[in-house]
């Protein structure tokens, strides 16, 4: 498991080793850092993007607070400009967010690609006017805190807790950092809703737990994985629970984009009793994808 990242530079820093492997895509990403000469933004390298058909991509450089992807053209898309136009396509209908730009590195020399690598950067600036400036970090460094001041948690922020402790008290539950909580069946200040922090694709569980998409709608599958026993008995128990019909405000445990695990805010699930069945699994449908933090003494 990678270690914490701890401090503004240490991520900064990391961010950009992720692209040493790949010469103009380092190139370019440093000369974008280096150009824009501001802390105040937040960048990921290779952000993750998945699209609705199961298909996923990485997108070089990504600016959060902008929504702005940018694309580093190397050798190899020679051979795939009409592949490129449809994945371009894709991320923009799966995330709303703009057409990524596009720095192409083959058959161009160095003084074209600095002076794209200096457009970019105007851009960047000028989108960056009006942007309300915080301490981005603090979402790594302290996300209790940031959360509860933001008061809200949302799907597109992508929220992650390396401690399911600081997400059960920033619910309201006053539980000690230490404590190993993967379940709150009813949240004592959100009636009727539960806390769940599934793993995901764990073998060694009682429960394996799949995130995939059913008809256009985001769910989440939990099957059987228990050794011999009853699988109906089983699963009427898990469905008829008494807190079963609870919508989960849910976090699962996964993988960030520097290699750390953590609690991810996924959204607000509810059961799905009728799709259910013993050979499927249980189903929980994604109904929320944003949750407004209730003021707490």
């Amino acid at each position: 498991m990678a270690k914490q990242v701890t401090s503004k530079k240490e991520y900064i820093i990391k961010q950009i080793s992720k692209t040493n492997n790949k010469d103009y895509e380092n190139y370019v990403v440093t000369g974008i850092i280096h150009g824009i000469k501001s802390l105040d933004l937040e960048f990921t390298t290779q952000q993750f993007v998945k699209s609705d058909f199961g298909k996923f991509y990485l997108t070089d450089l990504y600016f959060p607070a902008l929504k702005l992807h940018i694309e580093i053209d190397e050798r190899h898309h020679i051979q795939n400009e009409k592949s490129d136009k449809l994945r371009s396509t894709d991320i923009v209908n799966v995330t709303g967010h703009d057409n990524p730009l596009r720095i192409i590195c083959y058959n161009n020399t160095l003084v074209s690609i600095d002076k794209r690598i200096e457009e970019v950067v105007s851009i960047i600036k000028k989108k960056s006017i009006g942007i309300e400036k915080n301490d981005w970090f603090c979402r790594y460094s302290d996300p209790e805190q940031y959360y509860k001041e933001k008061g809200i948690l949302n799907v597109d922020d992508n929220p992650t807790f390396r401690i399911a402790a600081q997400i059960a008290n920033l619910l309201g539950q006053g539980y000690k950092d230490n404590a190993q909580i993967t379940w709150v069946p009813n949240l004592k200040e959100y009636d009727e809703h539960s806390m769940w922090c599934p793993k995901i694709h764990n073998p060694h569980e009682s429960w394996t737990n799949t995130f995939c998409k059913t008809e256009g709608e985001d769910v989440l599958i939990q099957q059987n994985n228990k050794g011999g026993g009853d699988k109906k008995k089983q699963f009427e128990e898990q469905i008829n629970d008494k807190f079963s019909n609870f919508p989960r405000i849910t976090f699962p445990y996964l993988k960030d984009n520097l290699g750390v695990y953590g609690y991810k805010f996924r959204g607000i699930y509810e059961l799905d009793k009728k799709n259910s069945s013993v050979e499927r699994g249980v189903i929980y449908k994604r109904k929320h994808t944003e949750l407004k933090l209730k003021k707490l003494k």
